[in-house]
């Protein structure tokens, strides 16, 4: 039989383990400024396969990358850019396919350029930017489009 201190014990380190399994996670410790646009289940453009809102979230991630590889901050830069294909060209790609084979083709094309350029040795701030200002001028012009 188990005593009552041994209860206690097993009932507070449930009563914390519960707390612990139902609280919201955790956010990340950067500066807004310093992280990937805010797309988040209560903000629309995480939901949305409009393709002029996933396109607008797509260029503001670019800008994001931009300005970490400007200021040499290659890590940061990854981290968010990363993401960039799955959260959200993977939303429109069919769609601009359909549309357009050339820009698929451009968009398919520049993100493998950005990303090896993000996570080579030492990658090259004057290469990695002109990548992203591609992306960005190829995003701009189908958004035009549209």
């Amino acid at each position: 039989m188990m005593n009552r201190r041994q209860i206690c014990l097993t009932s507070t380190l449930l009563v914390l383990f519960l707390g612990a399994c139902s609280s919201p996670s955790e956010t990340s410790s950067q500066s807004p400024d310093s992280a990937t646009p805010a797309v988040s289940p209560s903000n629309p453009e995480a939901k949305t396969n409009d393709p002029q809102k996933v396109i607008a979230t797509m260029e503001k991630v670019l800008g994001q990358t931009e300005k970490f590889v400007k200021a040499n901050q290659f890590d940061k830069a990854n981290e968010t850019y990363k993401d960039f294909d799955p959260k959200y060209w993977e939303k429109i790609e069919d769609g601009v396919k359909e549309k357009s084979k050339e820009t698929y083709k451009q968009v398919e094309d520049g993100m493998p350029d950005i990303a090896n350029n993000l996570k080579a040795p030492k990658p090259n701030a004057a290469k990695t930017i002109a990548s992203i200002q591609s992306l960005k001028k190829i995003l701009a012009t189908y958004d035009k489009s549209l």
